[in-house]
């Protein structure tokens, strides 16, 4: 007996049979994953223009006065923000490499994994990210 002989007649020329299913094995390719990020926080600088200020005094109806104080807005066109951003602040690559010094730090010391996270694998996952963009706008 063939092994044809287990199957439909003309089963074994239907090329969508499951037993005629061939698996794609794996294969490497090149890719490149690029993301934009974005997280809007609050940062401290002295980069920057106070805006004047004053106290203006009109007549009120009682033969008197009152005092209005005003102040303009502090001038930040000049601001360097990217720069007043890294003075207080970790940028996603910051803390990507921070993770890997983390990573390592711990495997040295014989933690192999915690979790599901395993040192050695997290160490190569933070290595070889490229900042293509980087921007910090004021809101």
């Amino acid at each position: 007996m063939s092994e044809a002989d287990y199957y439909p007649a003309g089963a074994y020329l239907d090329p969508s049979a499951p037993y005629n299913q061939v698996d794609v094995p794996d294969k490497e390719f090149e890719v490149t994953c690029s993301q934009t990020l974005s997280k809007t926080t609050s940062i401290w600088t002295n980069d920057y223009i106070p805006g004047a200020s004053g106290v203006d005094y009109e007549p009120d109806d009682e033969r008197g006065c009152c005092a209005y104080g005003w102040q303009d807005p502090d001038d930040t066109s000049e601001t360097n923000w990217k720069q007043a951003y890294k003075d207080v602040a970790m940028t996603p690559l910051d803390i990507i490499n921070a993770c890997e010094t983390l990573a390592k730090h711990l495997l040295e010391q014989g933690t192999t994994h915690i979790g599901h996270l395993y040192m050695k694998e997290l160490i190569e996952e933070c290595q070889d990210w490229n900042e293509d963009d980087y921007e910090v706008i004021e809101e």
